[in-house]
């Protein structure tokens, strides 16, 4: 009994990185790849968007709303779909509109709406996306995919990719 102690004790001791000091993830691909389905579906339900974007075309994202700069937005949080064949330009303008945001982007000096991957604790500053990037190249690069969290930012005015 206490050797198979000791063994479940060295277990979890051992259950991080060595090296780096991580965690080791114990989800499979397989259950991955379901609890991003169930997101989807859930985001589905919620999502709005224009009527006029065909169903075999629509991208879903869950949008985090800003929480500062010069905003009129009612929540935090905001499911919608666009066209993949959209820019962010175009899906910046469009959550804008429909939230409510002051937008702008057409001004040199102002702060800018900008897009960019939710942030995640272990990249806090990811990469804003370029205002004529396509949705269909960023999802086939990998760096989003569809039912994935997005944030909506105002940036300084300086900034641009």
């Amino acid at each position: 009994m206490e050797a198979t102690a000791h063994h479940v004790k060295n277990i979890i001791s051992n259950s991080g990185n060595s090296k780096t000091g991580k965690q080791i993830s114990t989800k499979s691909k397989k259950s991955t790849a379901l609890s991003n389905k169930i997101a989807l579906m859930k985001i589905k339900s919620s999502a709005k968007g224009d009527a006029g974007v065909p169903v075999e075309s629509r991208v879903y994202f869950s949008i985090l709303l800003p929480s500062n700069g010069p905003s009129s937005a009612s929540s935090k949080c905001s499911n919608m779909w666009f066209d993949q064949e959209w820019t962010v330009g175009r899906v910046v303008d469009c959550v804008s509109k429909s939230a409510n945001l002051r937008n702008d982007n057409n001004r040199e000096t102002s702060p800018k709406l900008m897009l960019r991957a939710a942030s995640l604790p272990e990249d806090p500053e990811s990469e804003y996306f370029s205002m004529n990037m396509k949705l269909v190249d960023i999802i086939s690069s990998g760096t989003l995919h569809n039912g994935s969290s997005v944030e909506l930012c105002y940036v300084d005015g300086a900034y641009l990719p």
